[in-house]
């Protein structure tokens, strides 16, 4: 009986090993094996020739280029605008909507820092639909964050809509209250 149990002890480790081994292979194969690398490749070189899928093999859909003003945020002027945005882009609305500036400070895995300044000194920002938003308003000027999922920030004259949220860019469409 003591051998038996040395025997089938002795086998334990081997058995381990061998299915390990396996399993850390089979895992390597599917990943190299399975065409990603070479899709990606693929990707890239057809984002360079013209194609419209700007960060291949990124896990997330990159922000339309295809945003209605591209990235001109001085087409934010009347408050009626789609562009594409990145850390440090401004809208400057008309004075009129009551915001001096709206200013994209970080996006950082799919969440937008905001930064907003009132042209009166005081006013209110509301986030909305998003699964990560704060806001906080101090002496004329809004701050918060806004991502993972669609959202929206609203003021009492302005709608700010973020349909596309990427891990360094996003589409913001600007629109006027009615």
């Amino acid at each position: 009986m003591t051998v038996r149990y040395r025997y089938a002890r002795s086998k334990r480790p081997l058995l381990c090993t061998t299915l390990l081994t396996l399993a850390l292979l089979t895992g390597c194969g599917g990943e190299a094996g399975g065409g990603s690398e070479g899709e990606k490749s693929t990707n890239g070189a057809g984002s360079a020739s013209g194609g419209k899928d700007d960060s291949p093999g990124s896990g997330k859909a990159a922000p339309s280029p295809d945003a209605a003003d591209g990235s001109d945020t001085g087409a934010c002027r009347d408050a009626e605008c789609e562009v594409v945005v990145e850390a440090g882009d401004v809208l400057r609305p008309k004075t009129s909507y009551g915001v001096q500036e709206f200013t994209v400070e970080l996006i950082n895995k799919g969440v937008v820092s905001w930064r907003t300044v009132f042209t009166t000194g005081s006013g209110a920002m509301q986030a909305r639909g998003s699964s990560v938003s704060s806001t906080s308003c101090t002496g004329g000027e809004c701050n918060g964050r806004l991502g993972r999922t669609k959202g929206r920030l609203e003021t009492d004259k302005l709608i700010i809509d973020f349909d596309s949220i990427d891990d360094d860019s996003a589409v913001a469409k600007l629109t006027a209250k009615k």
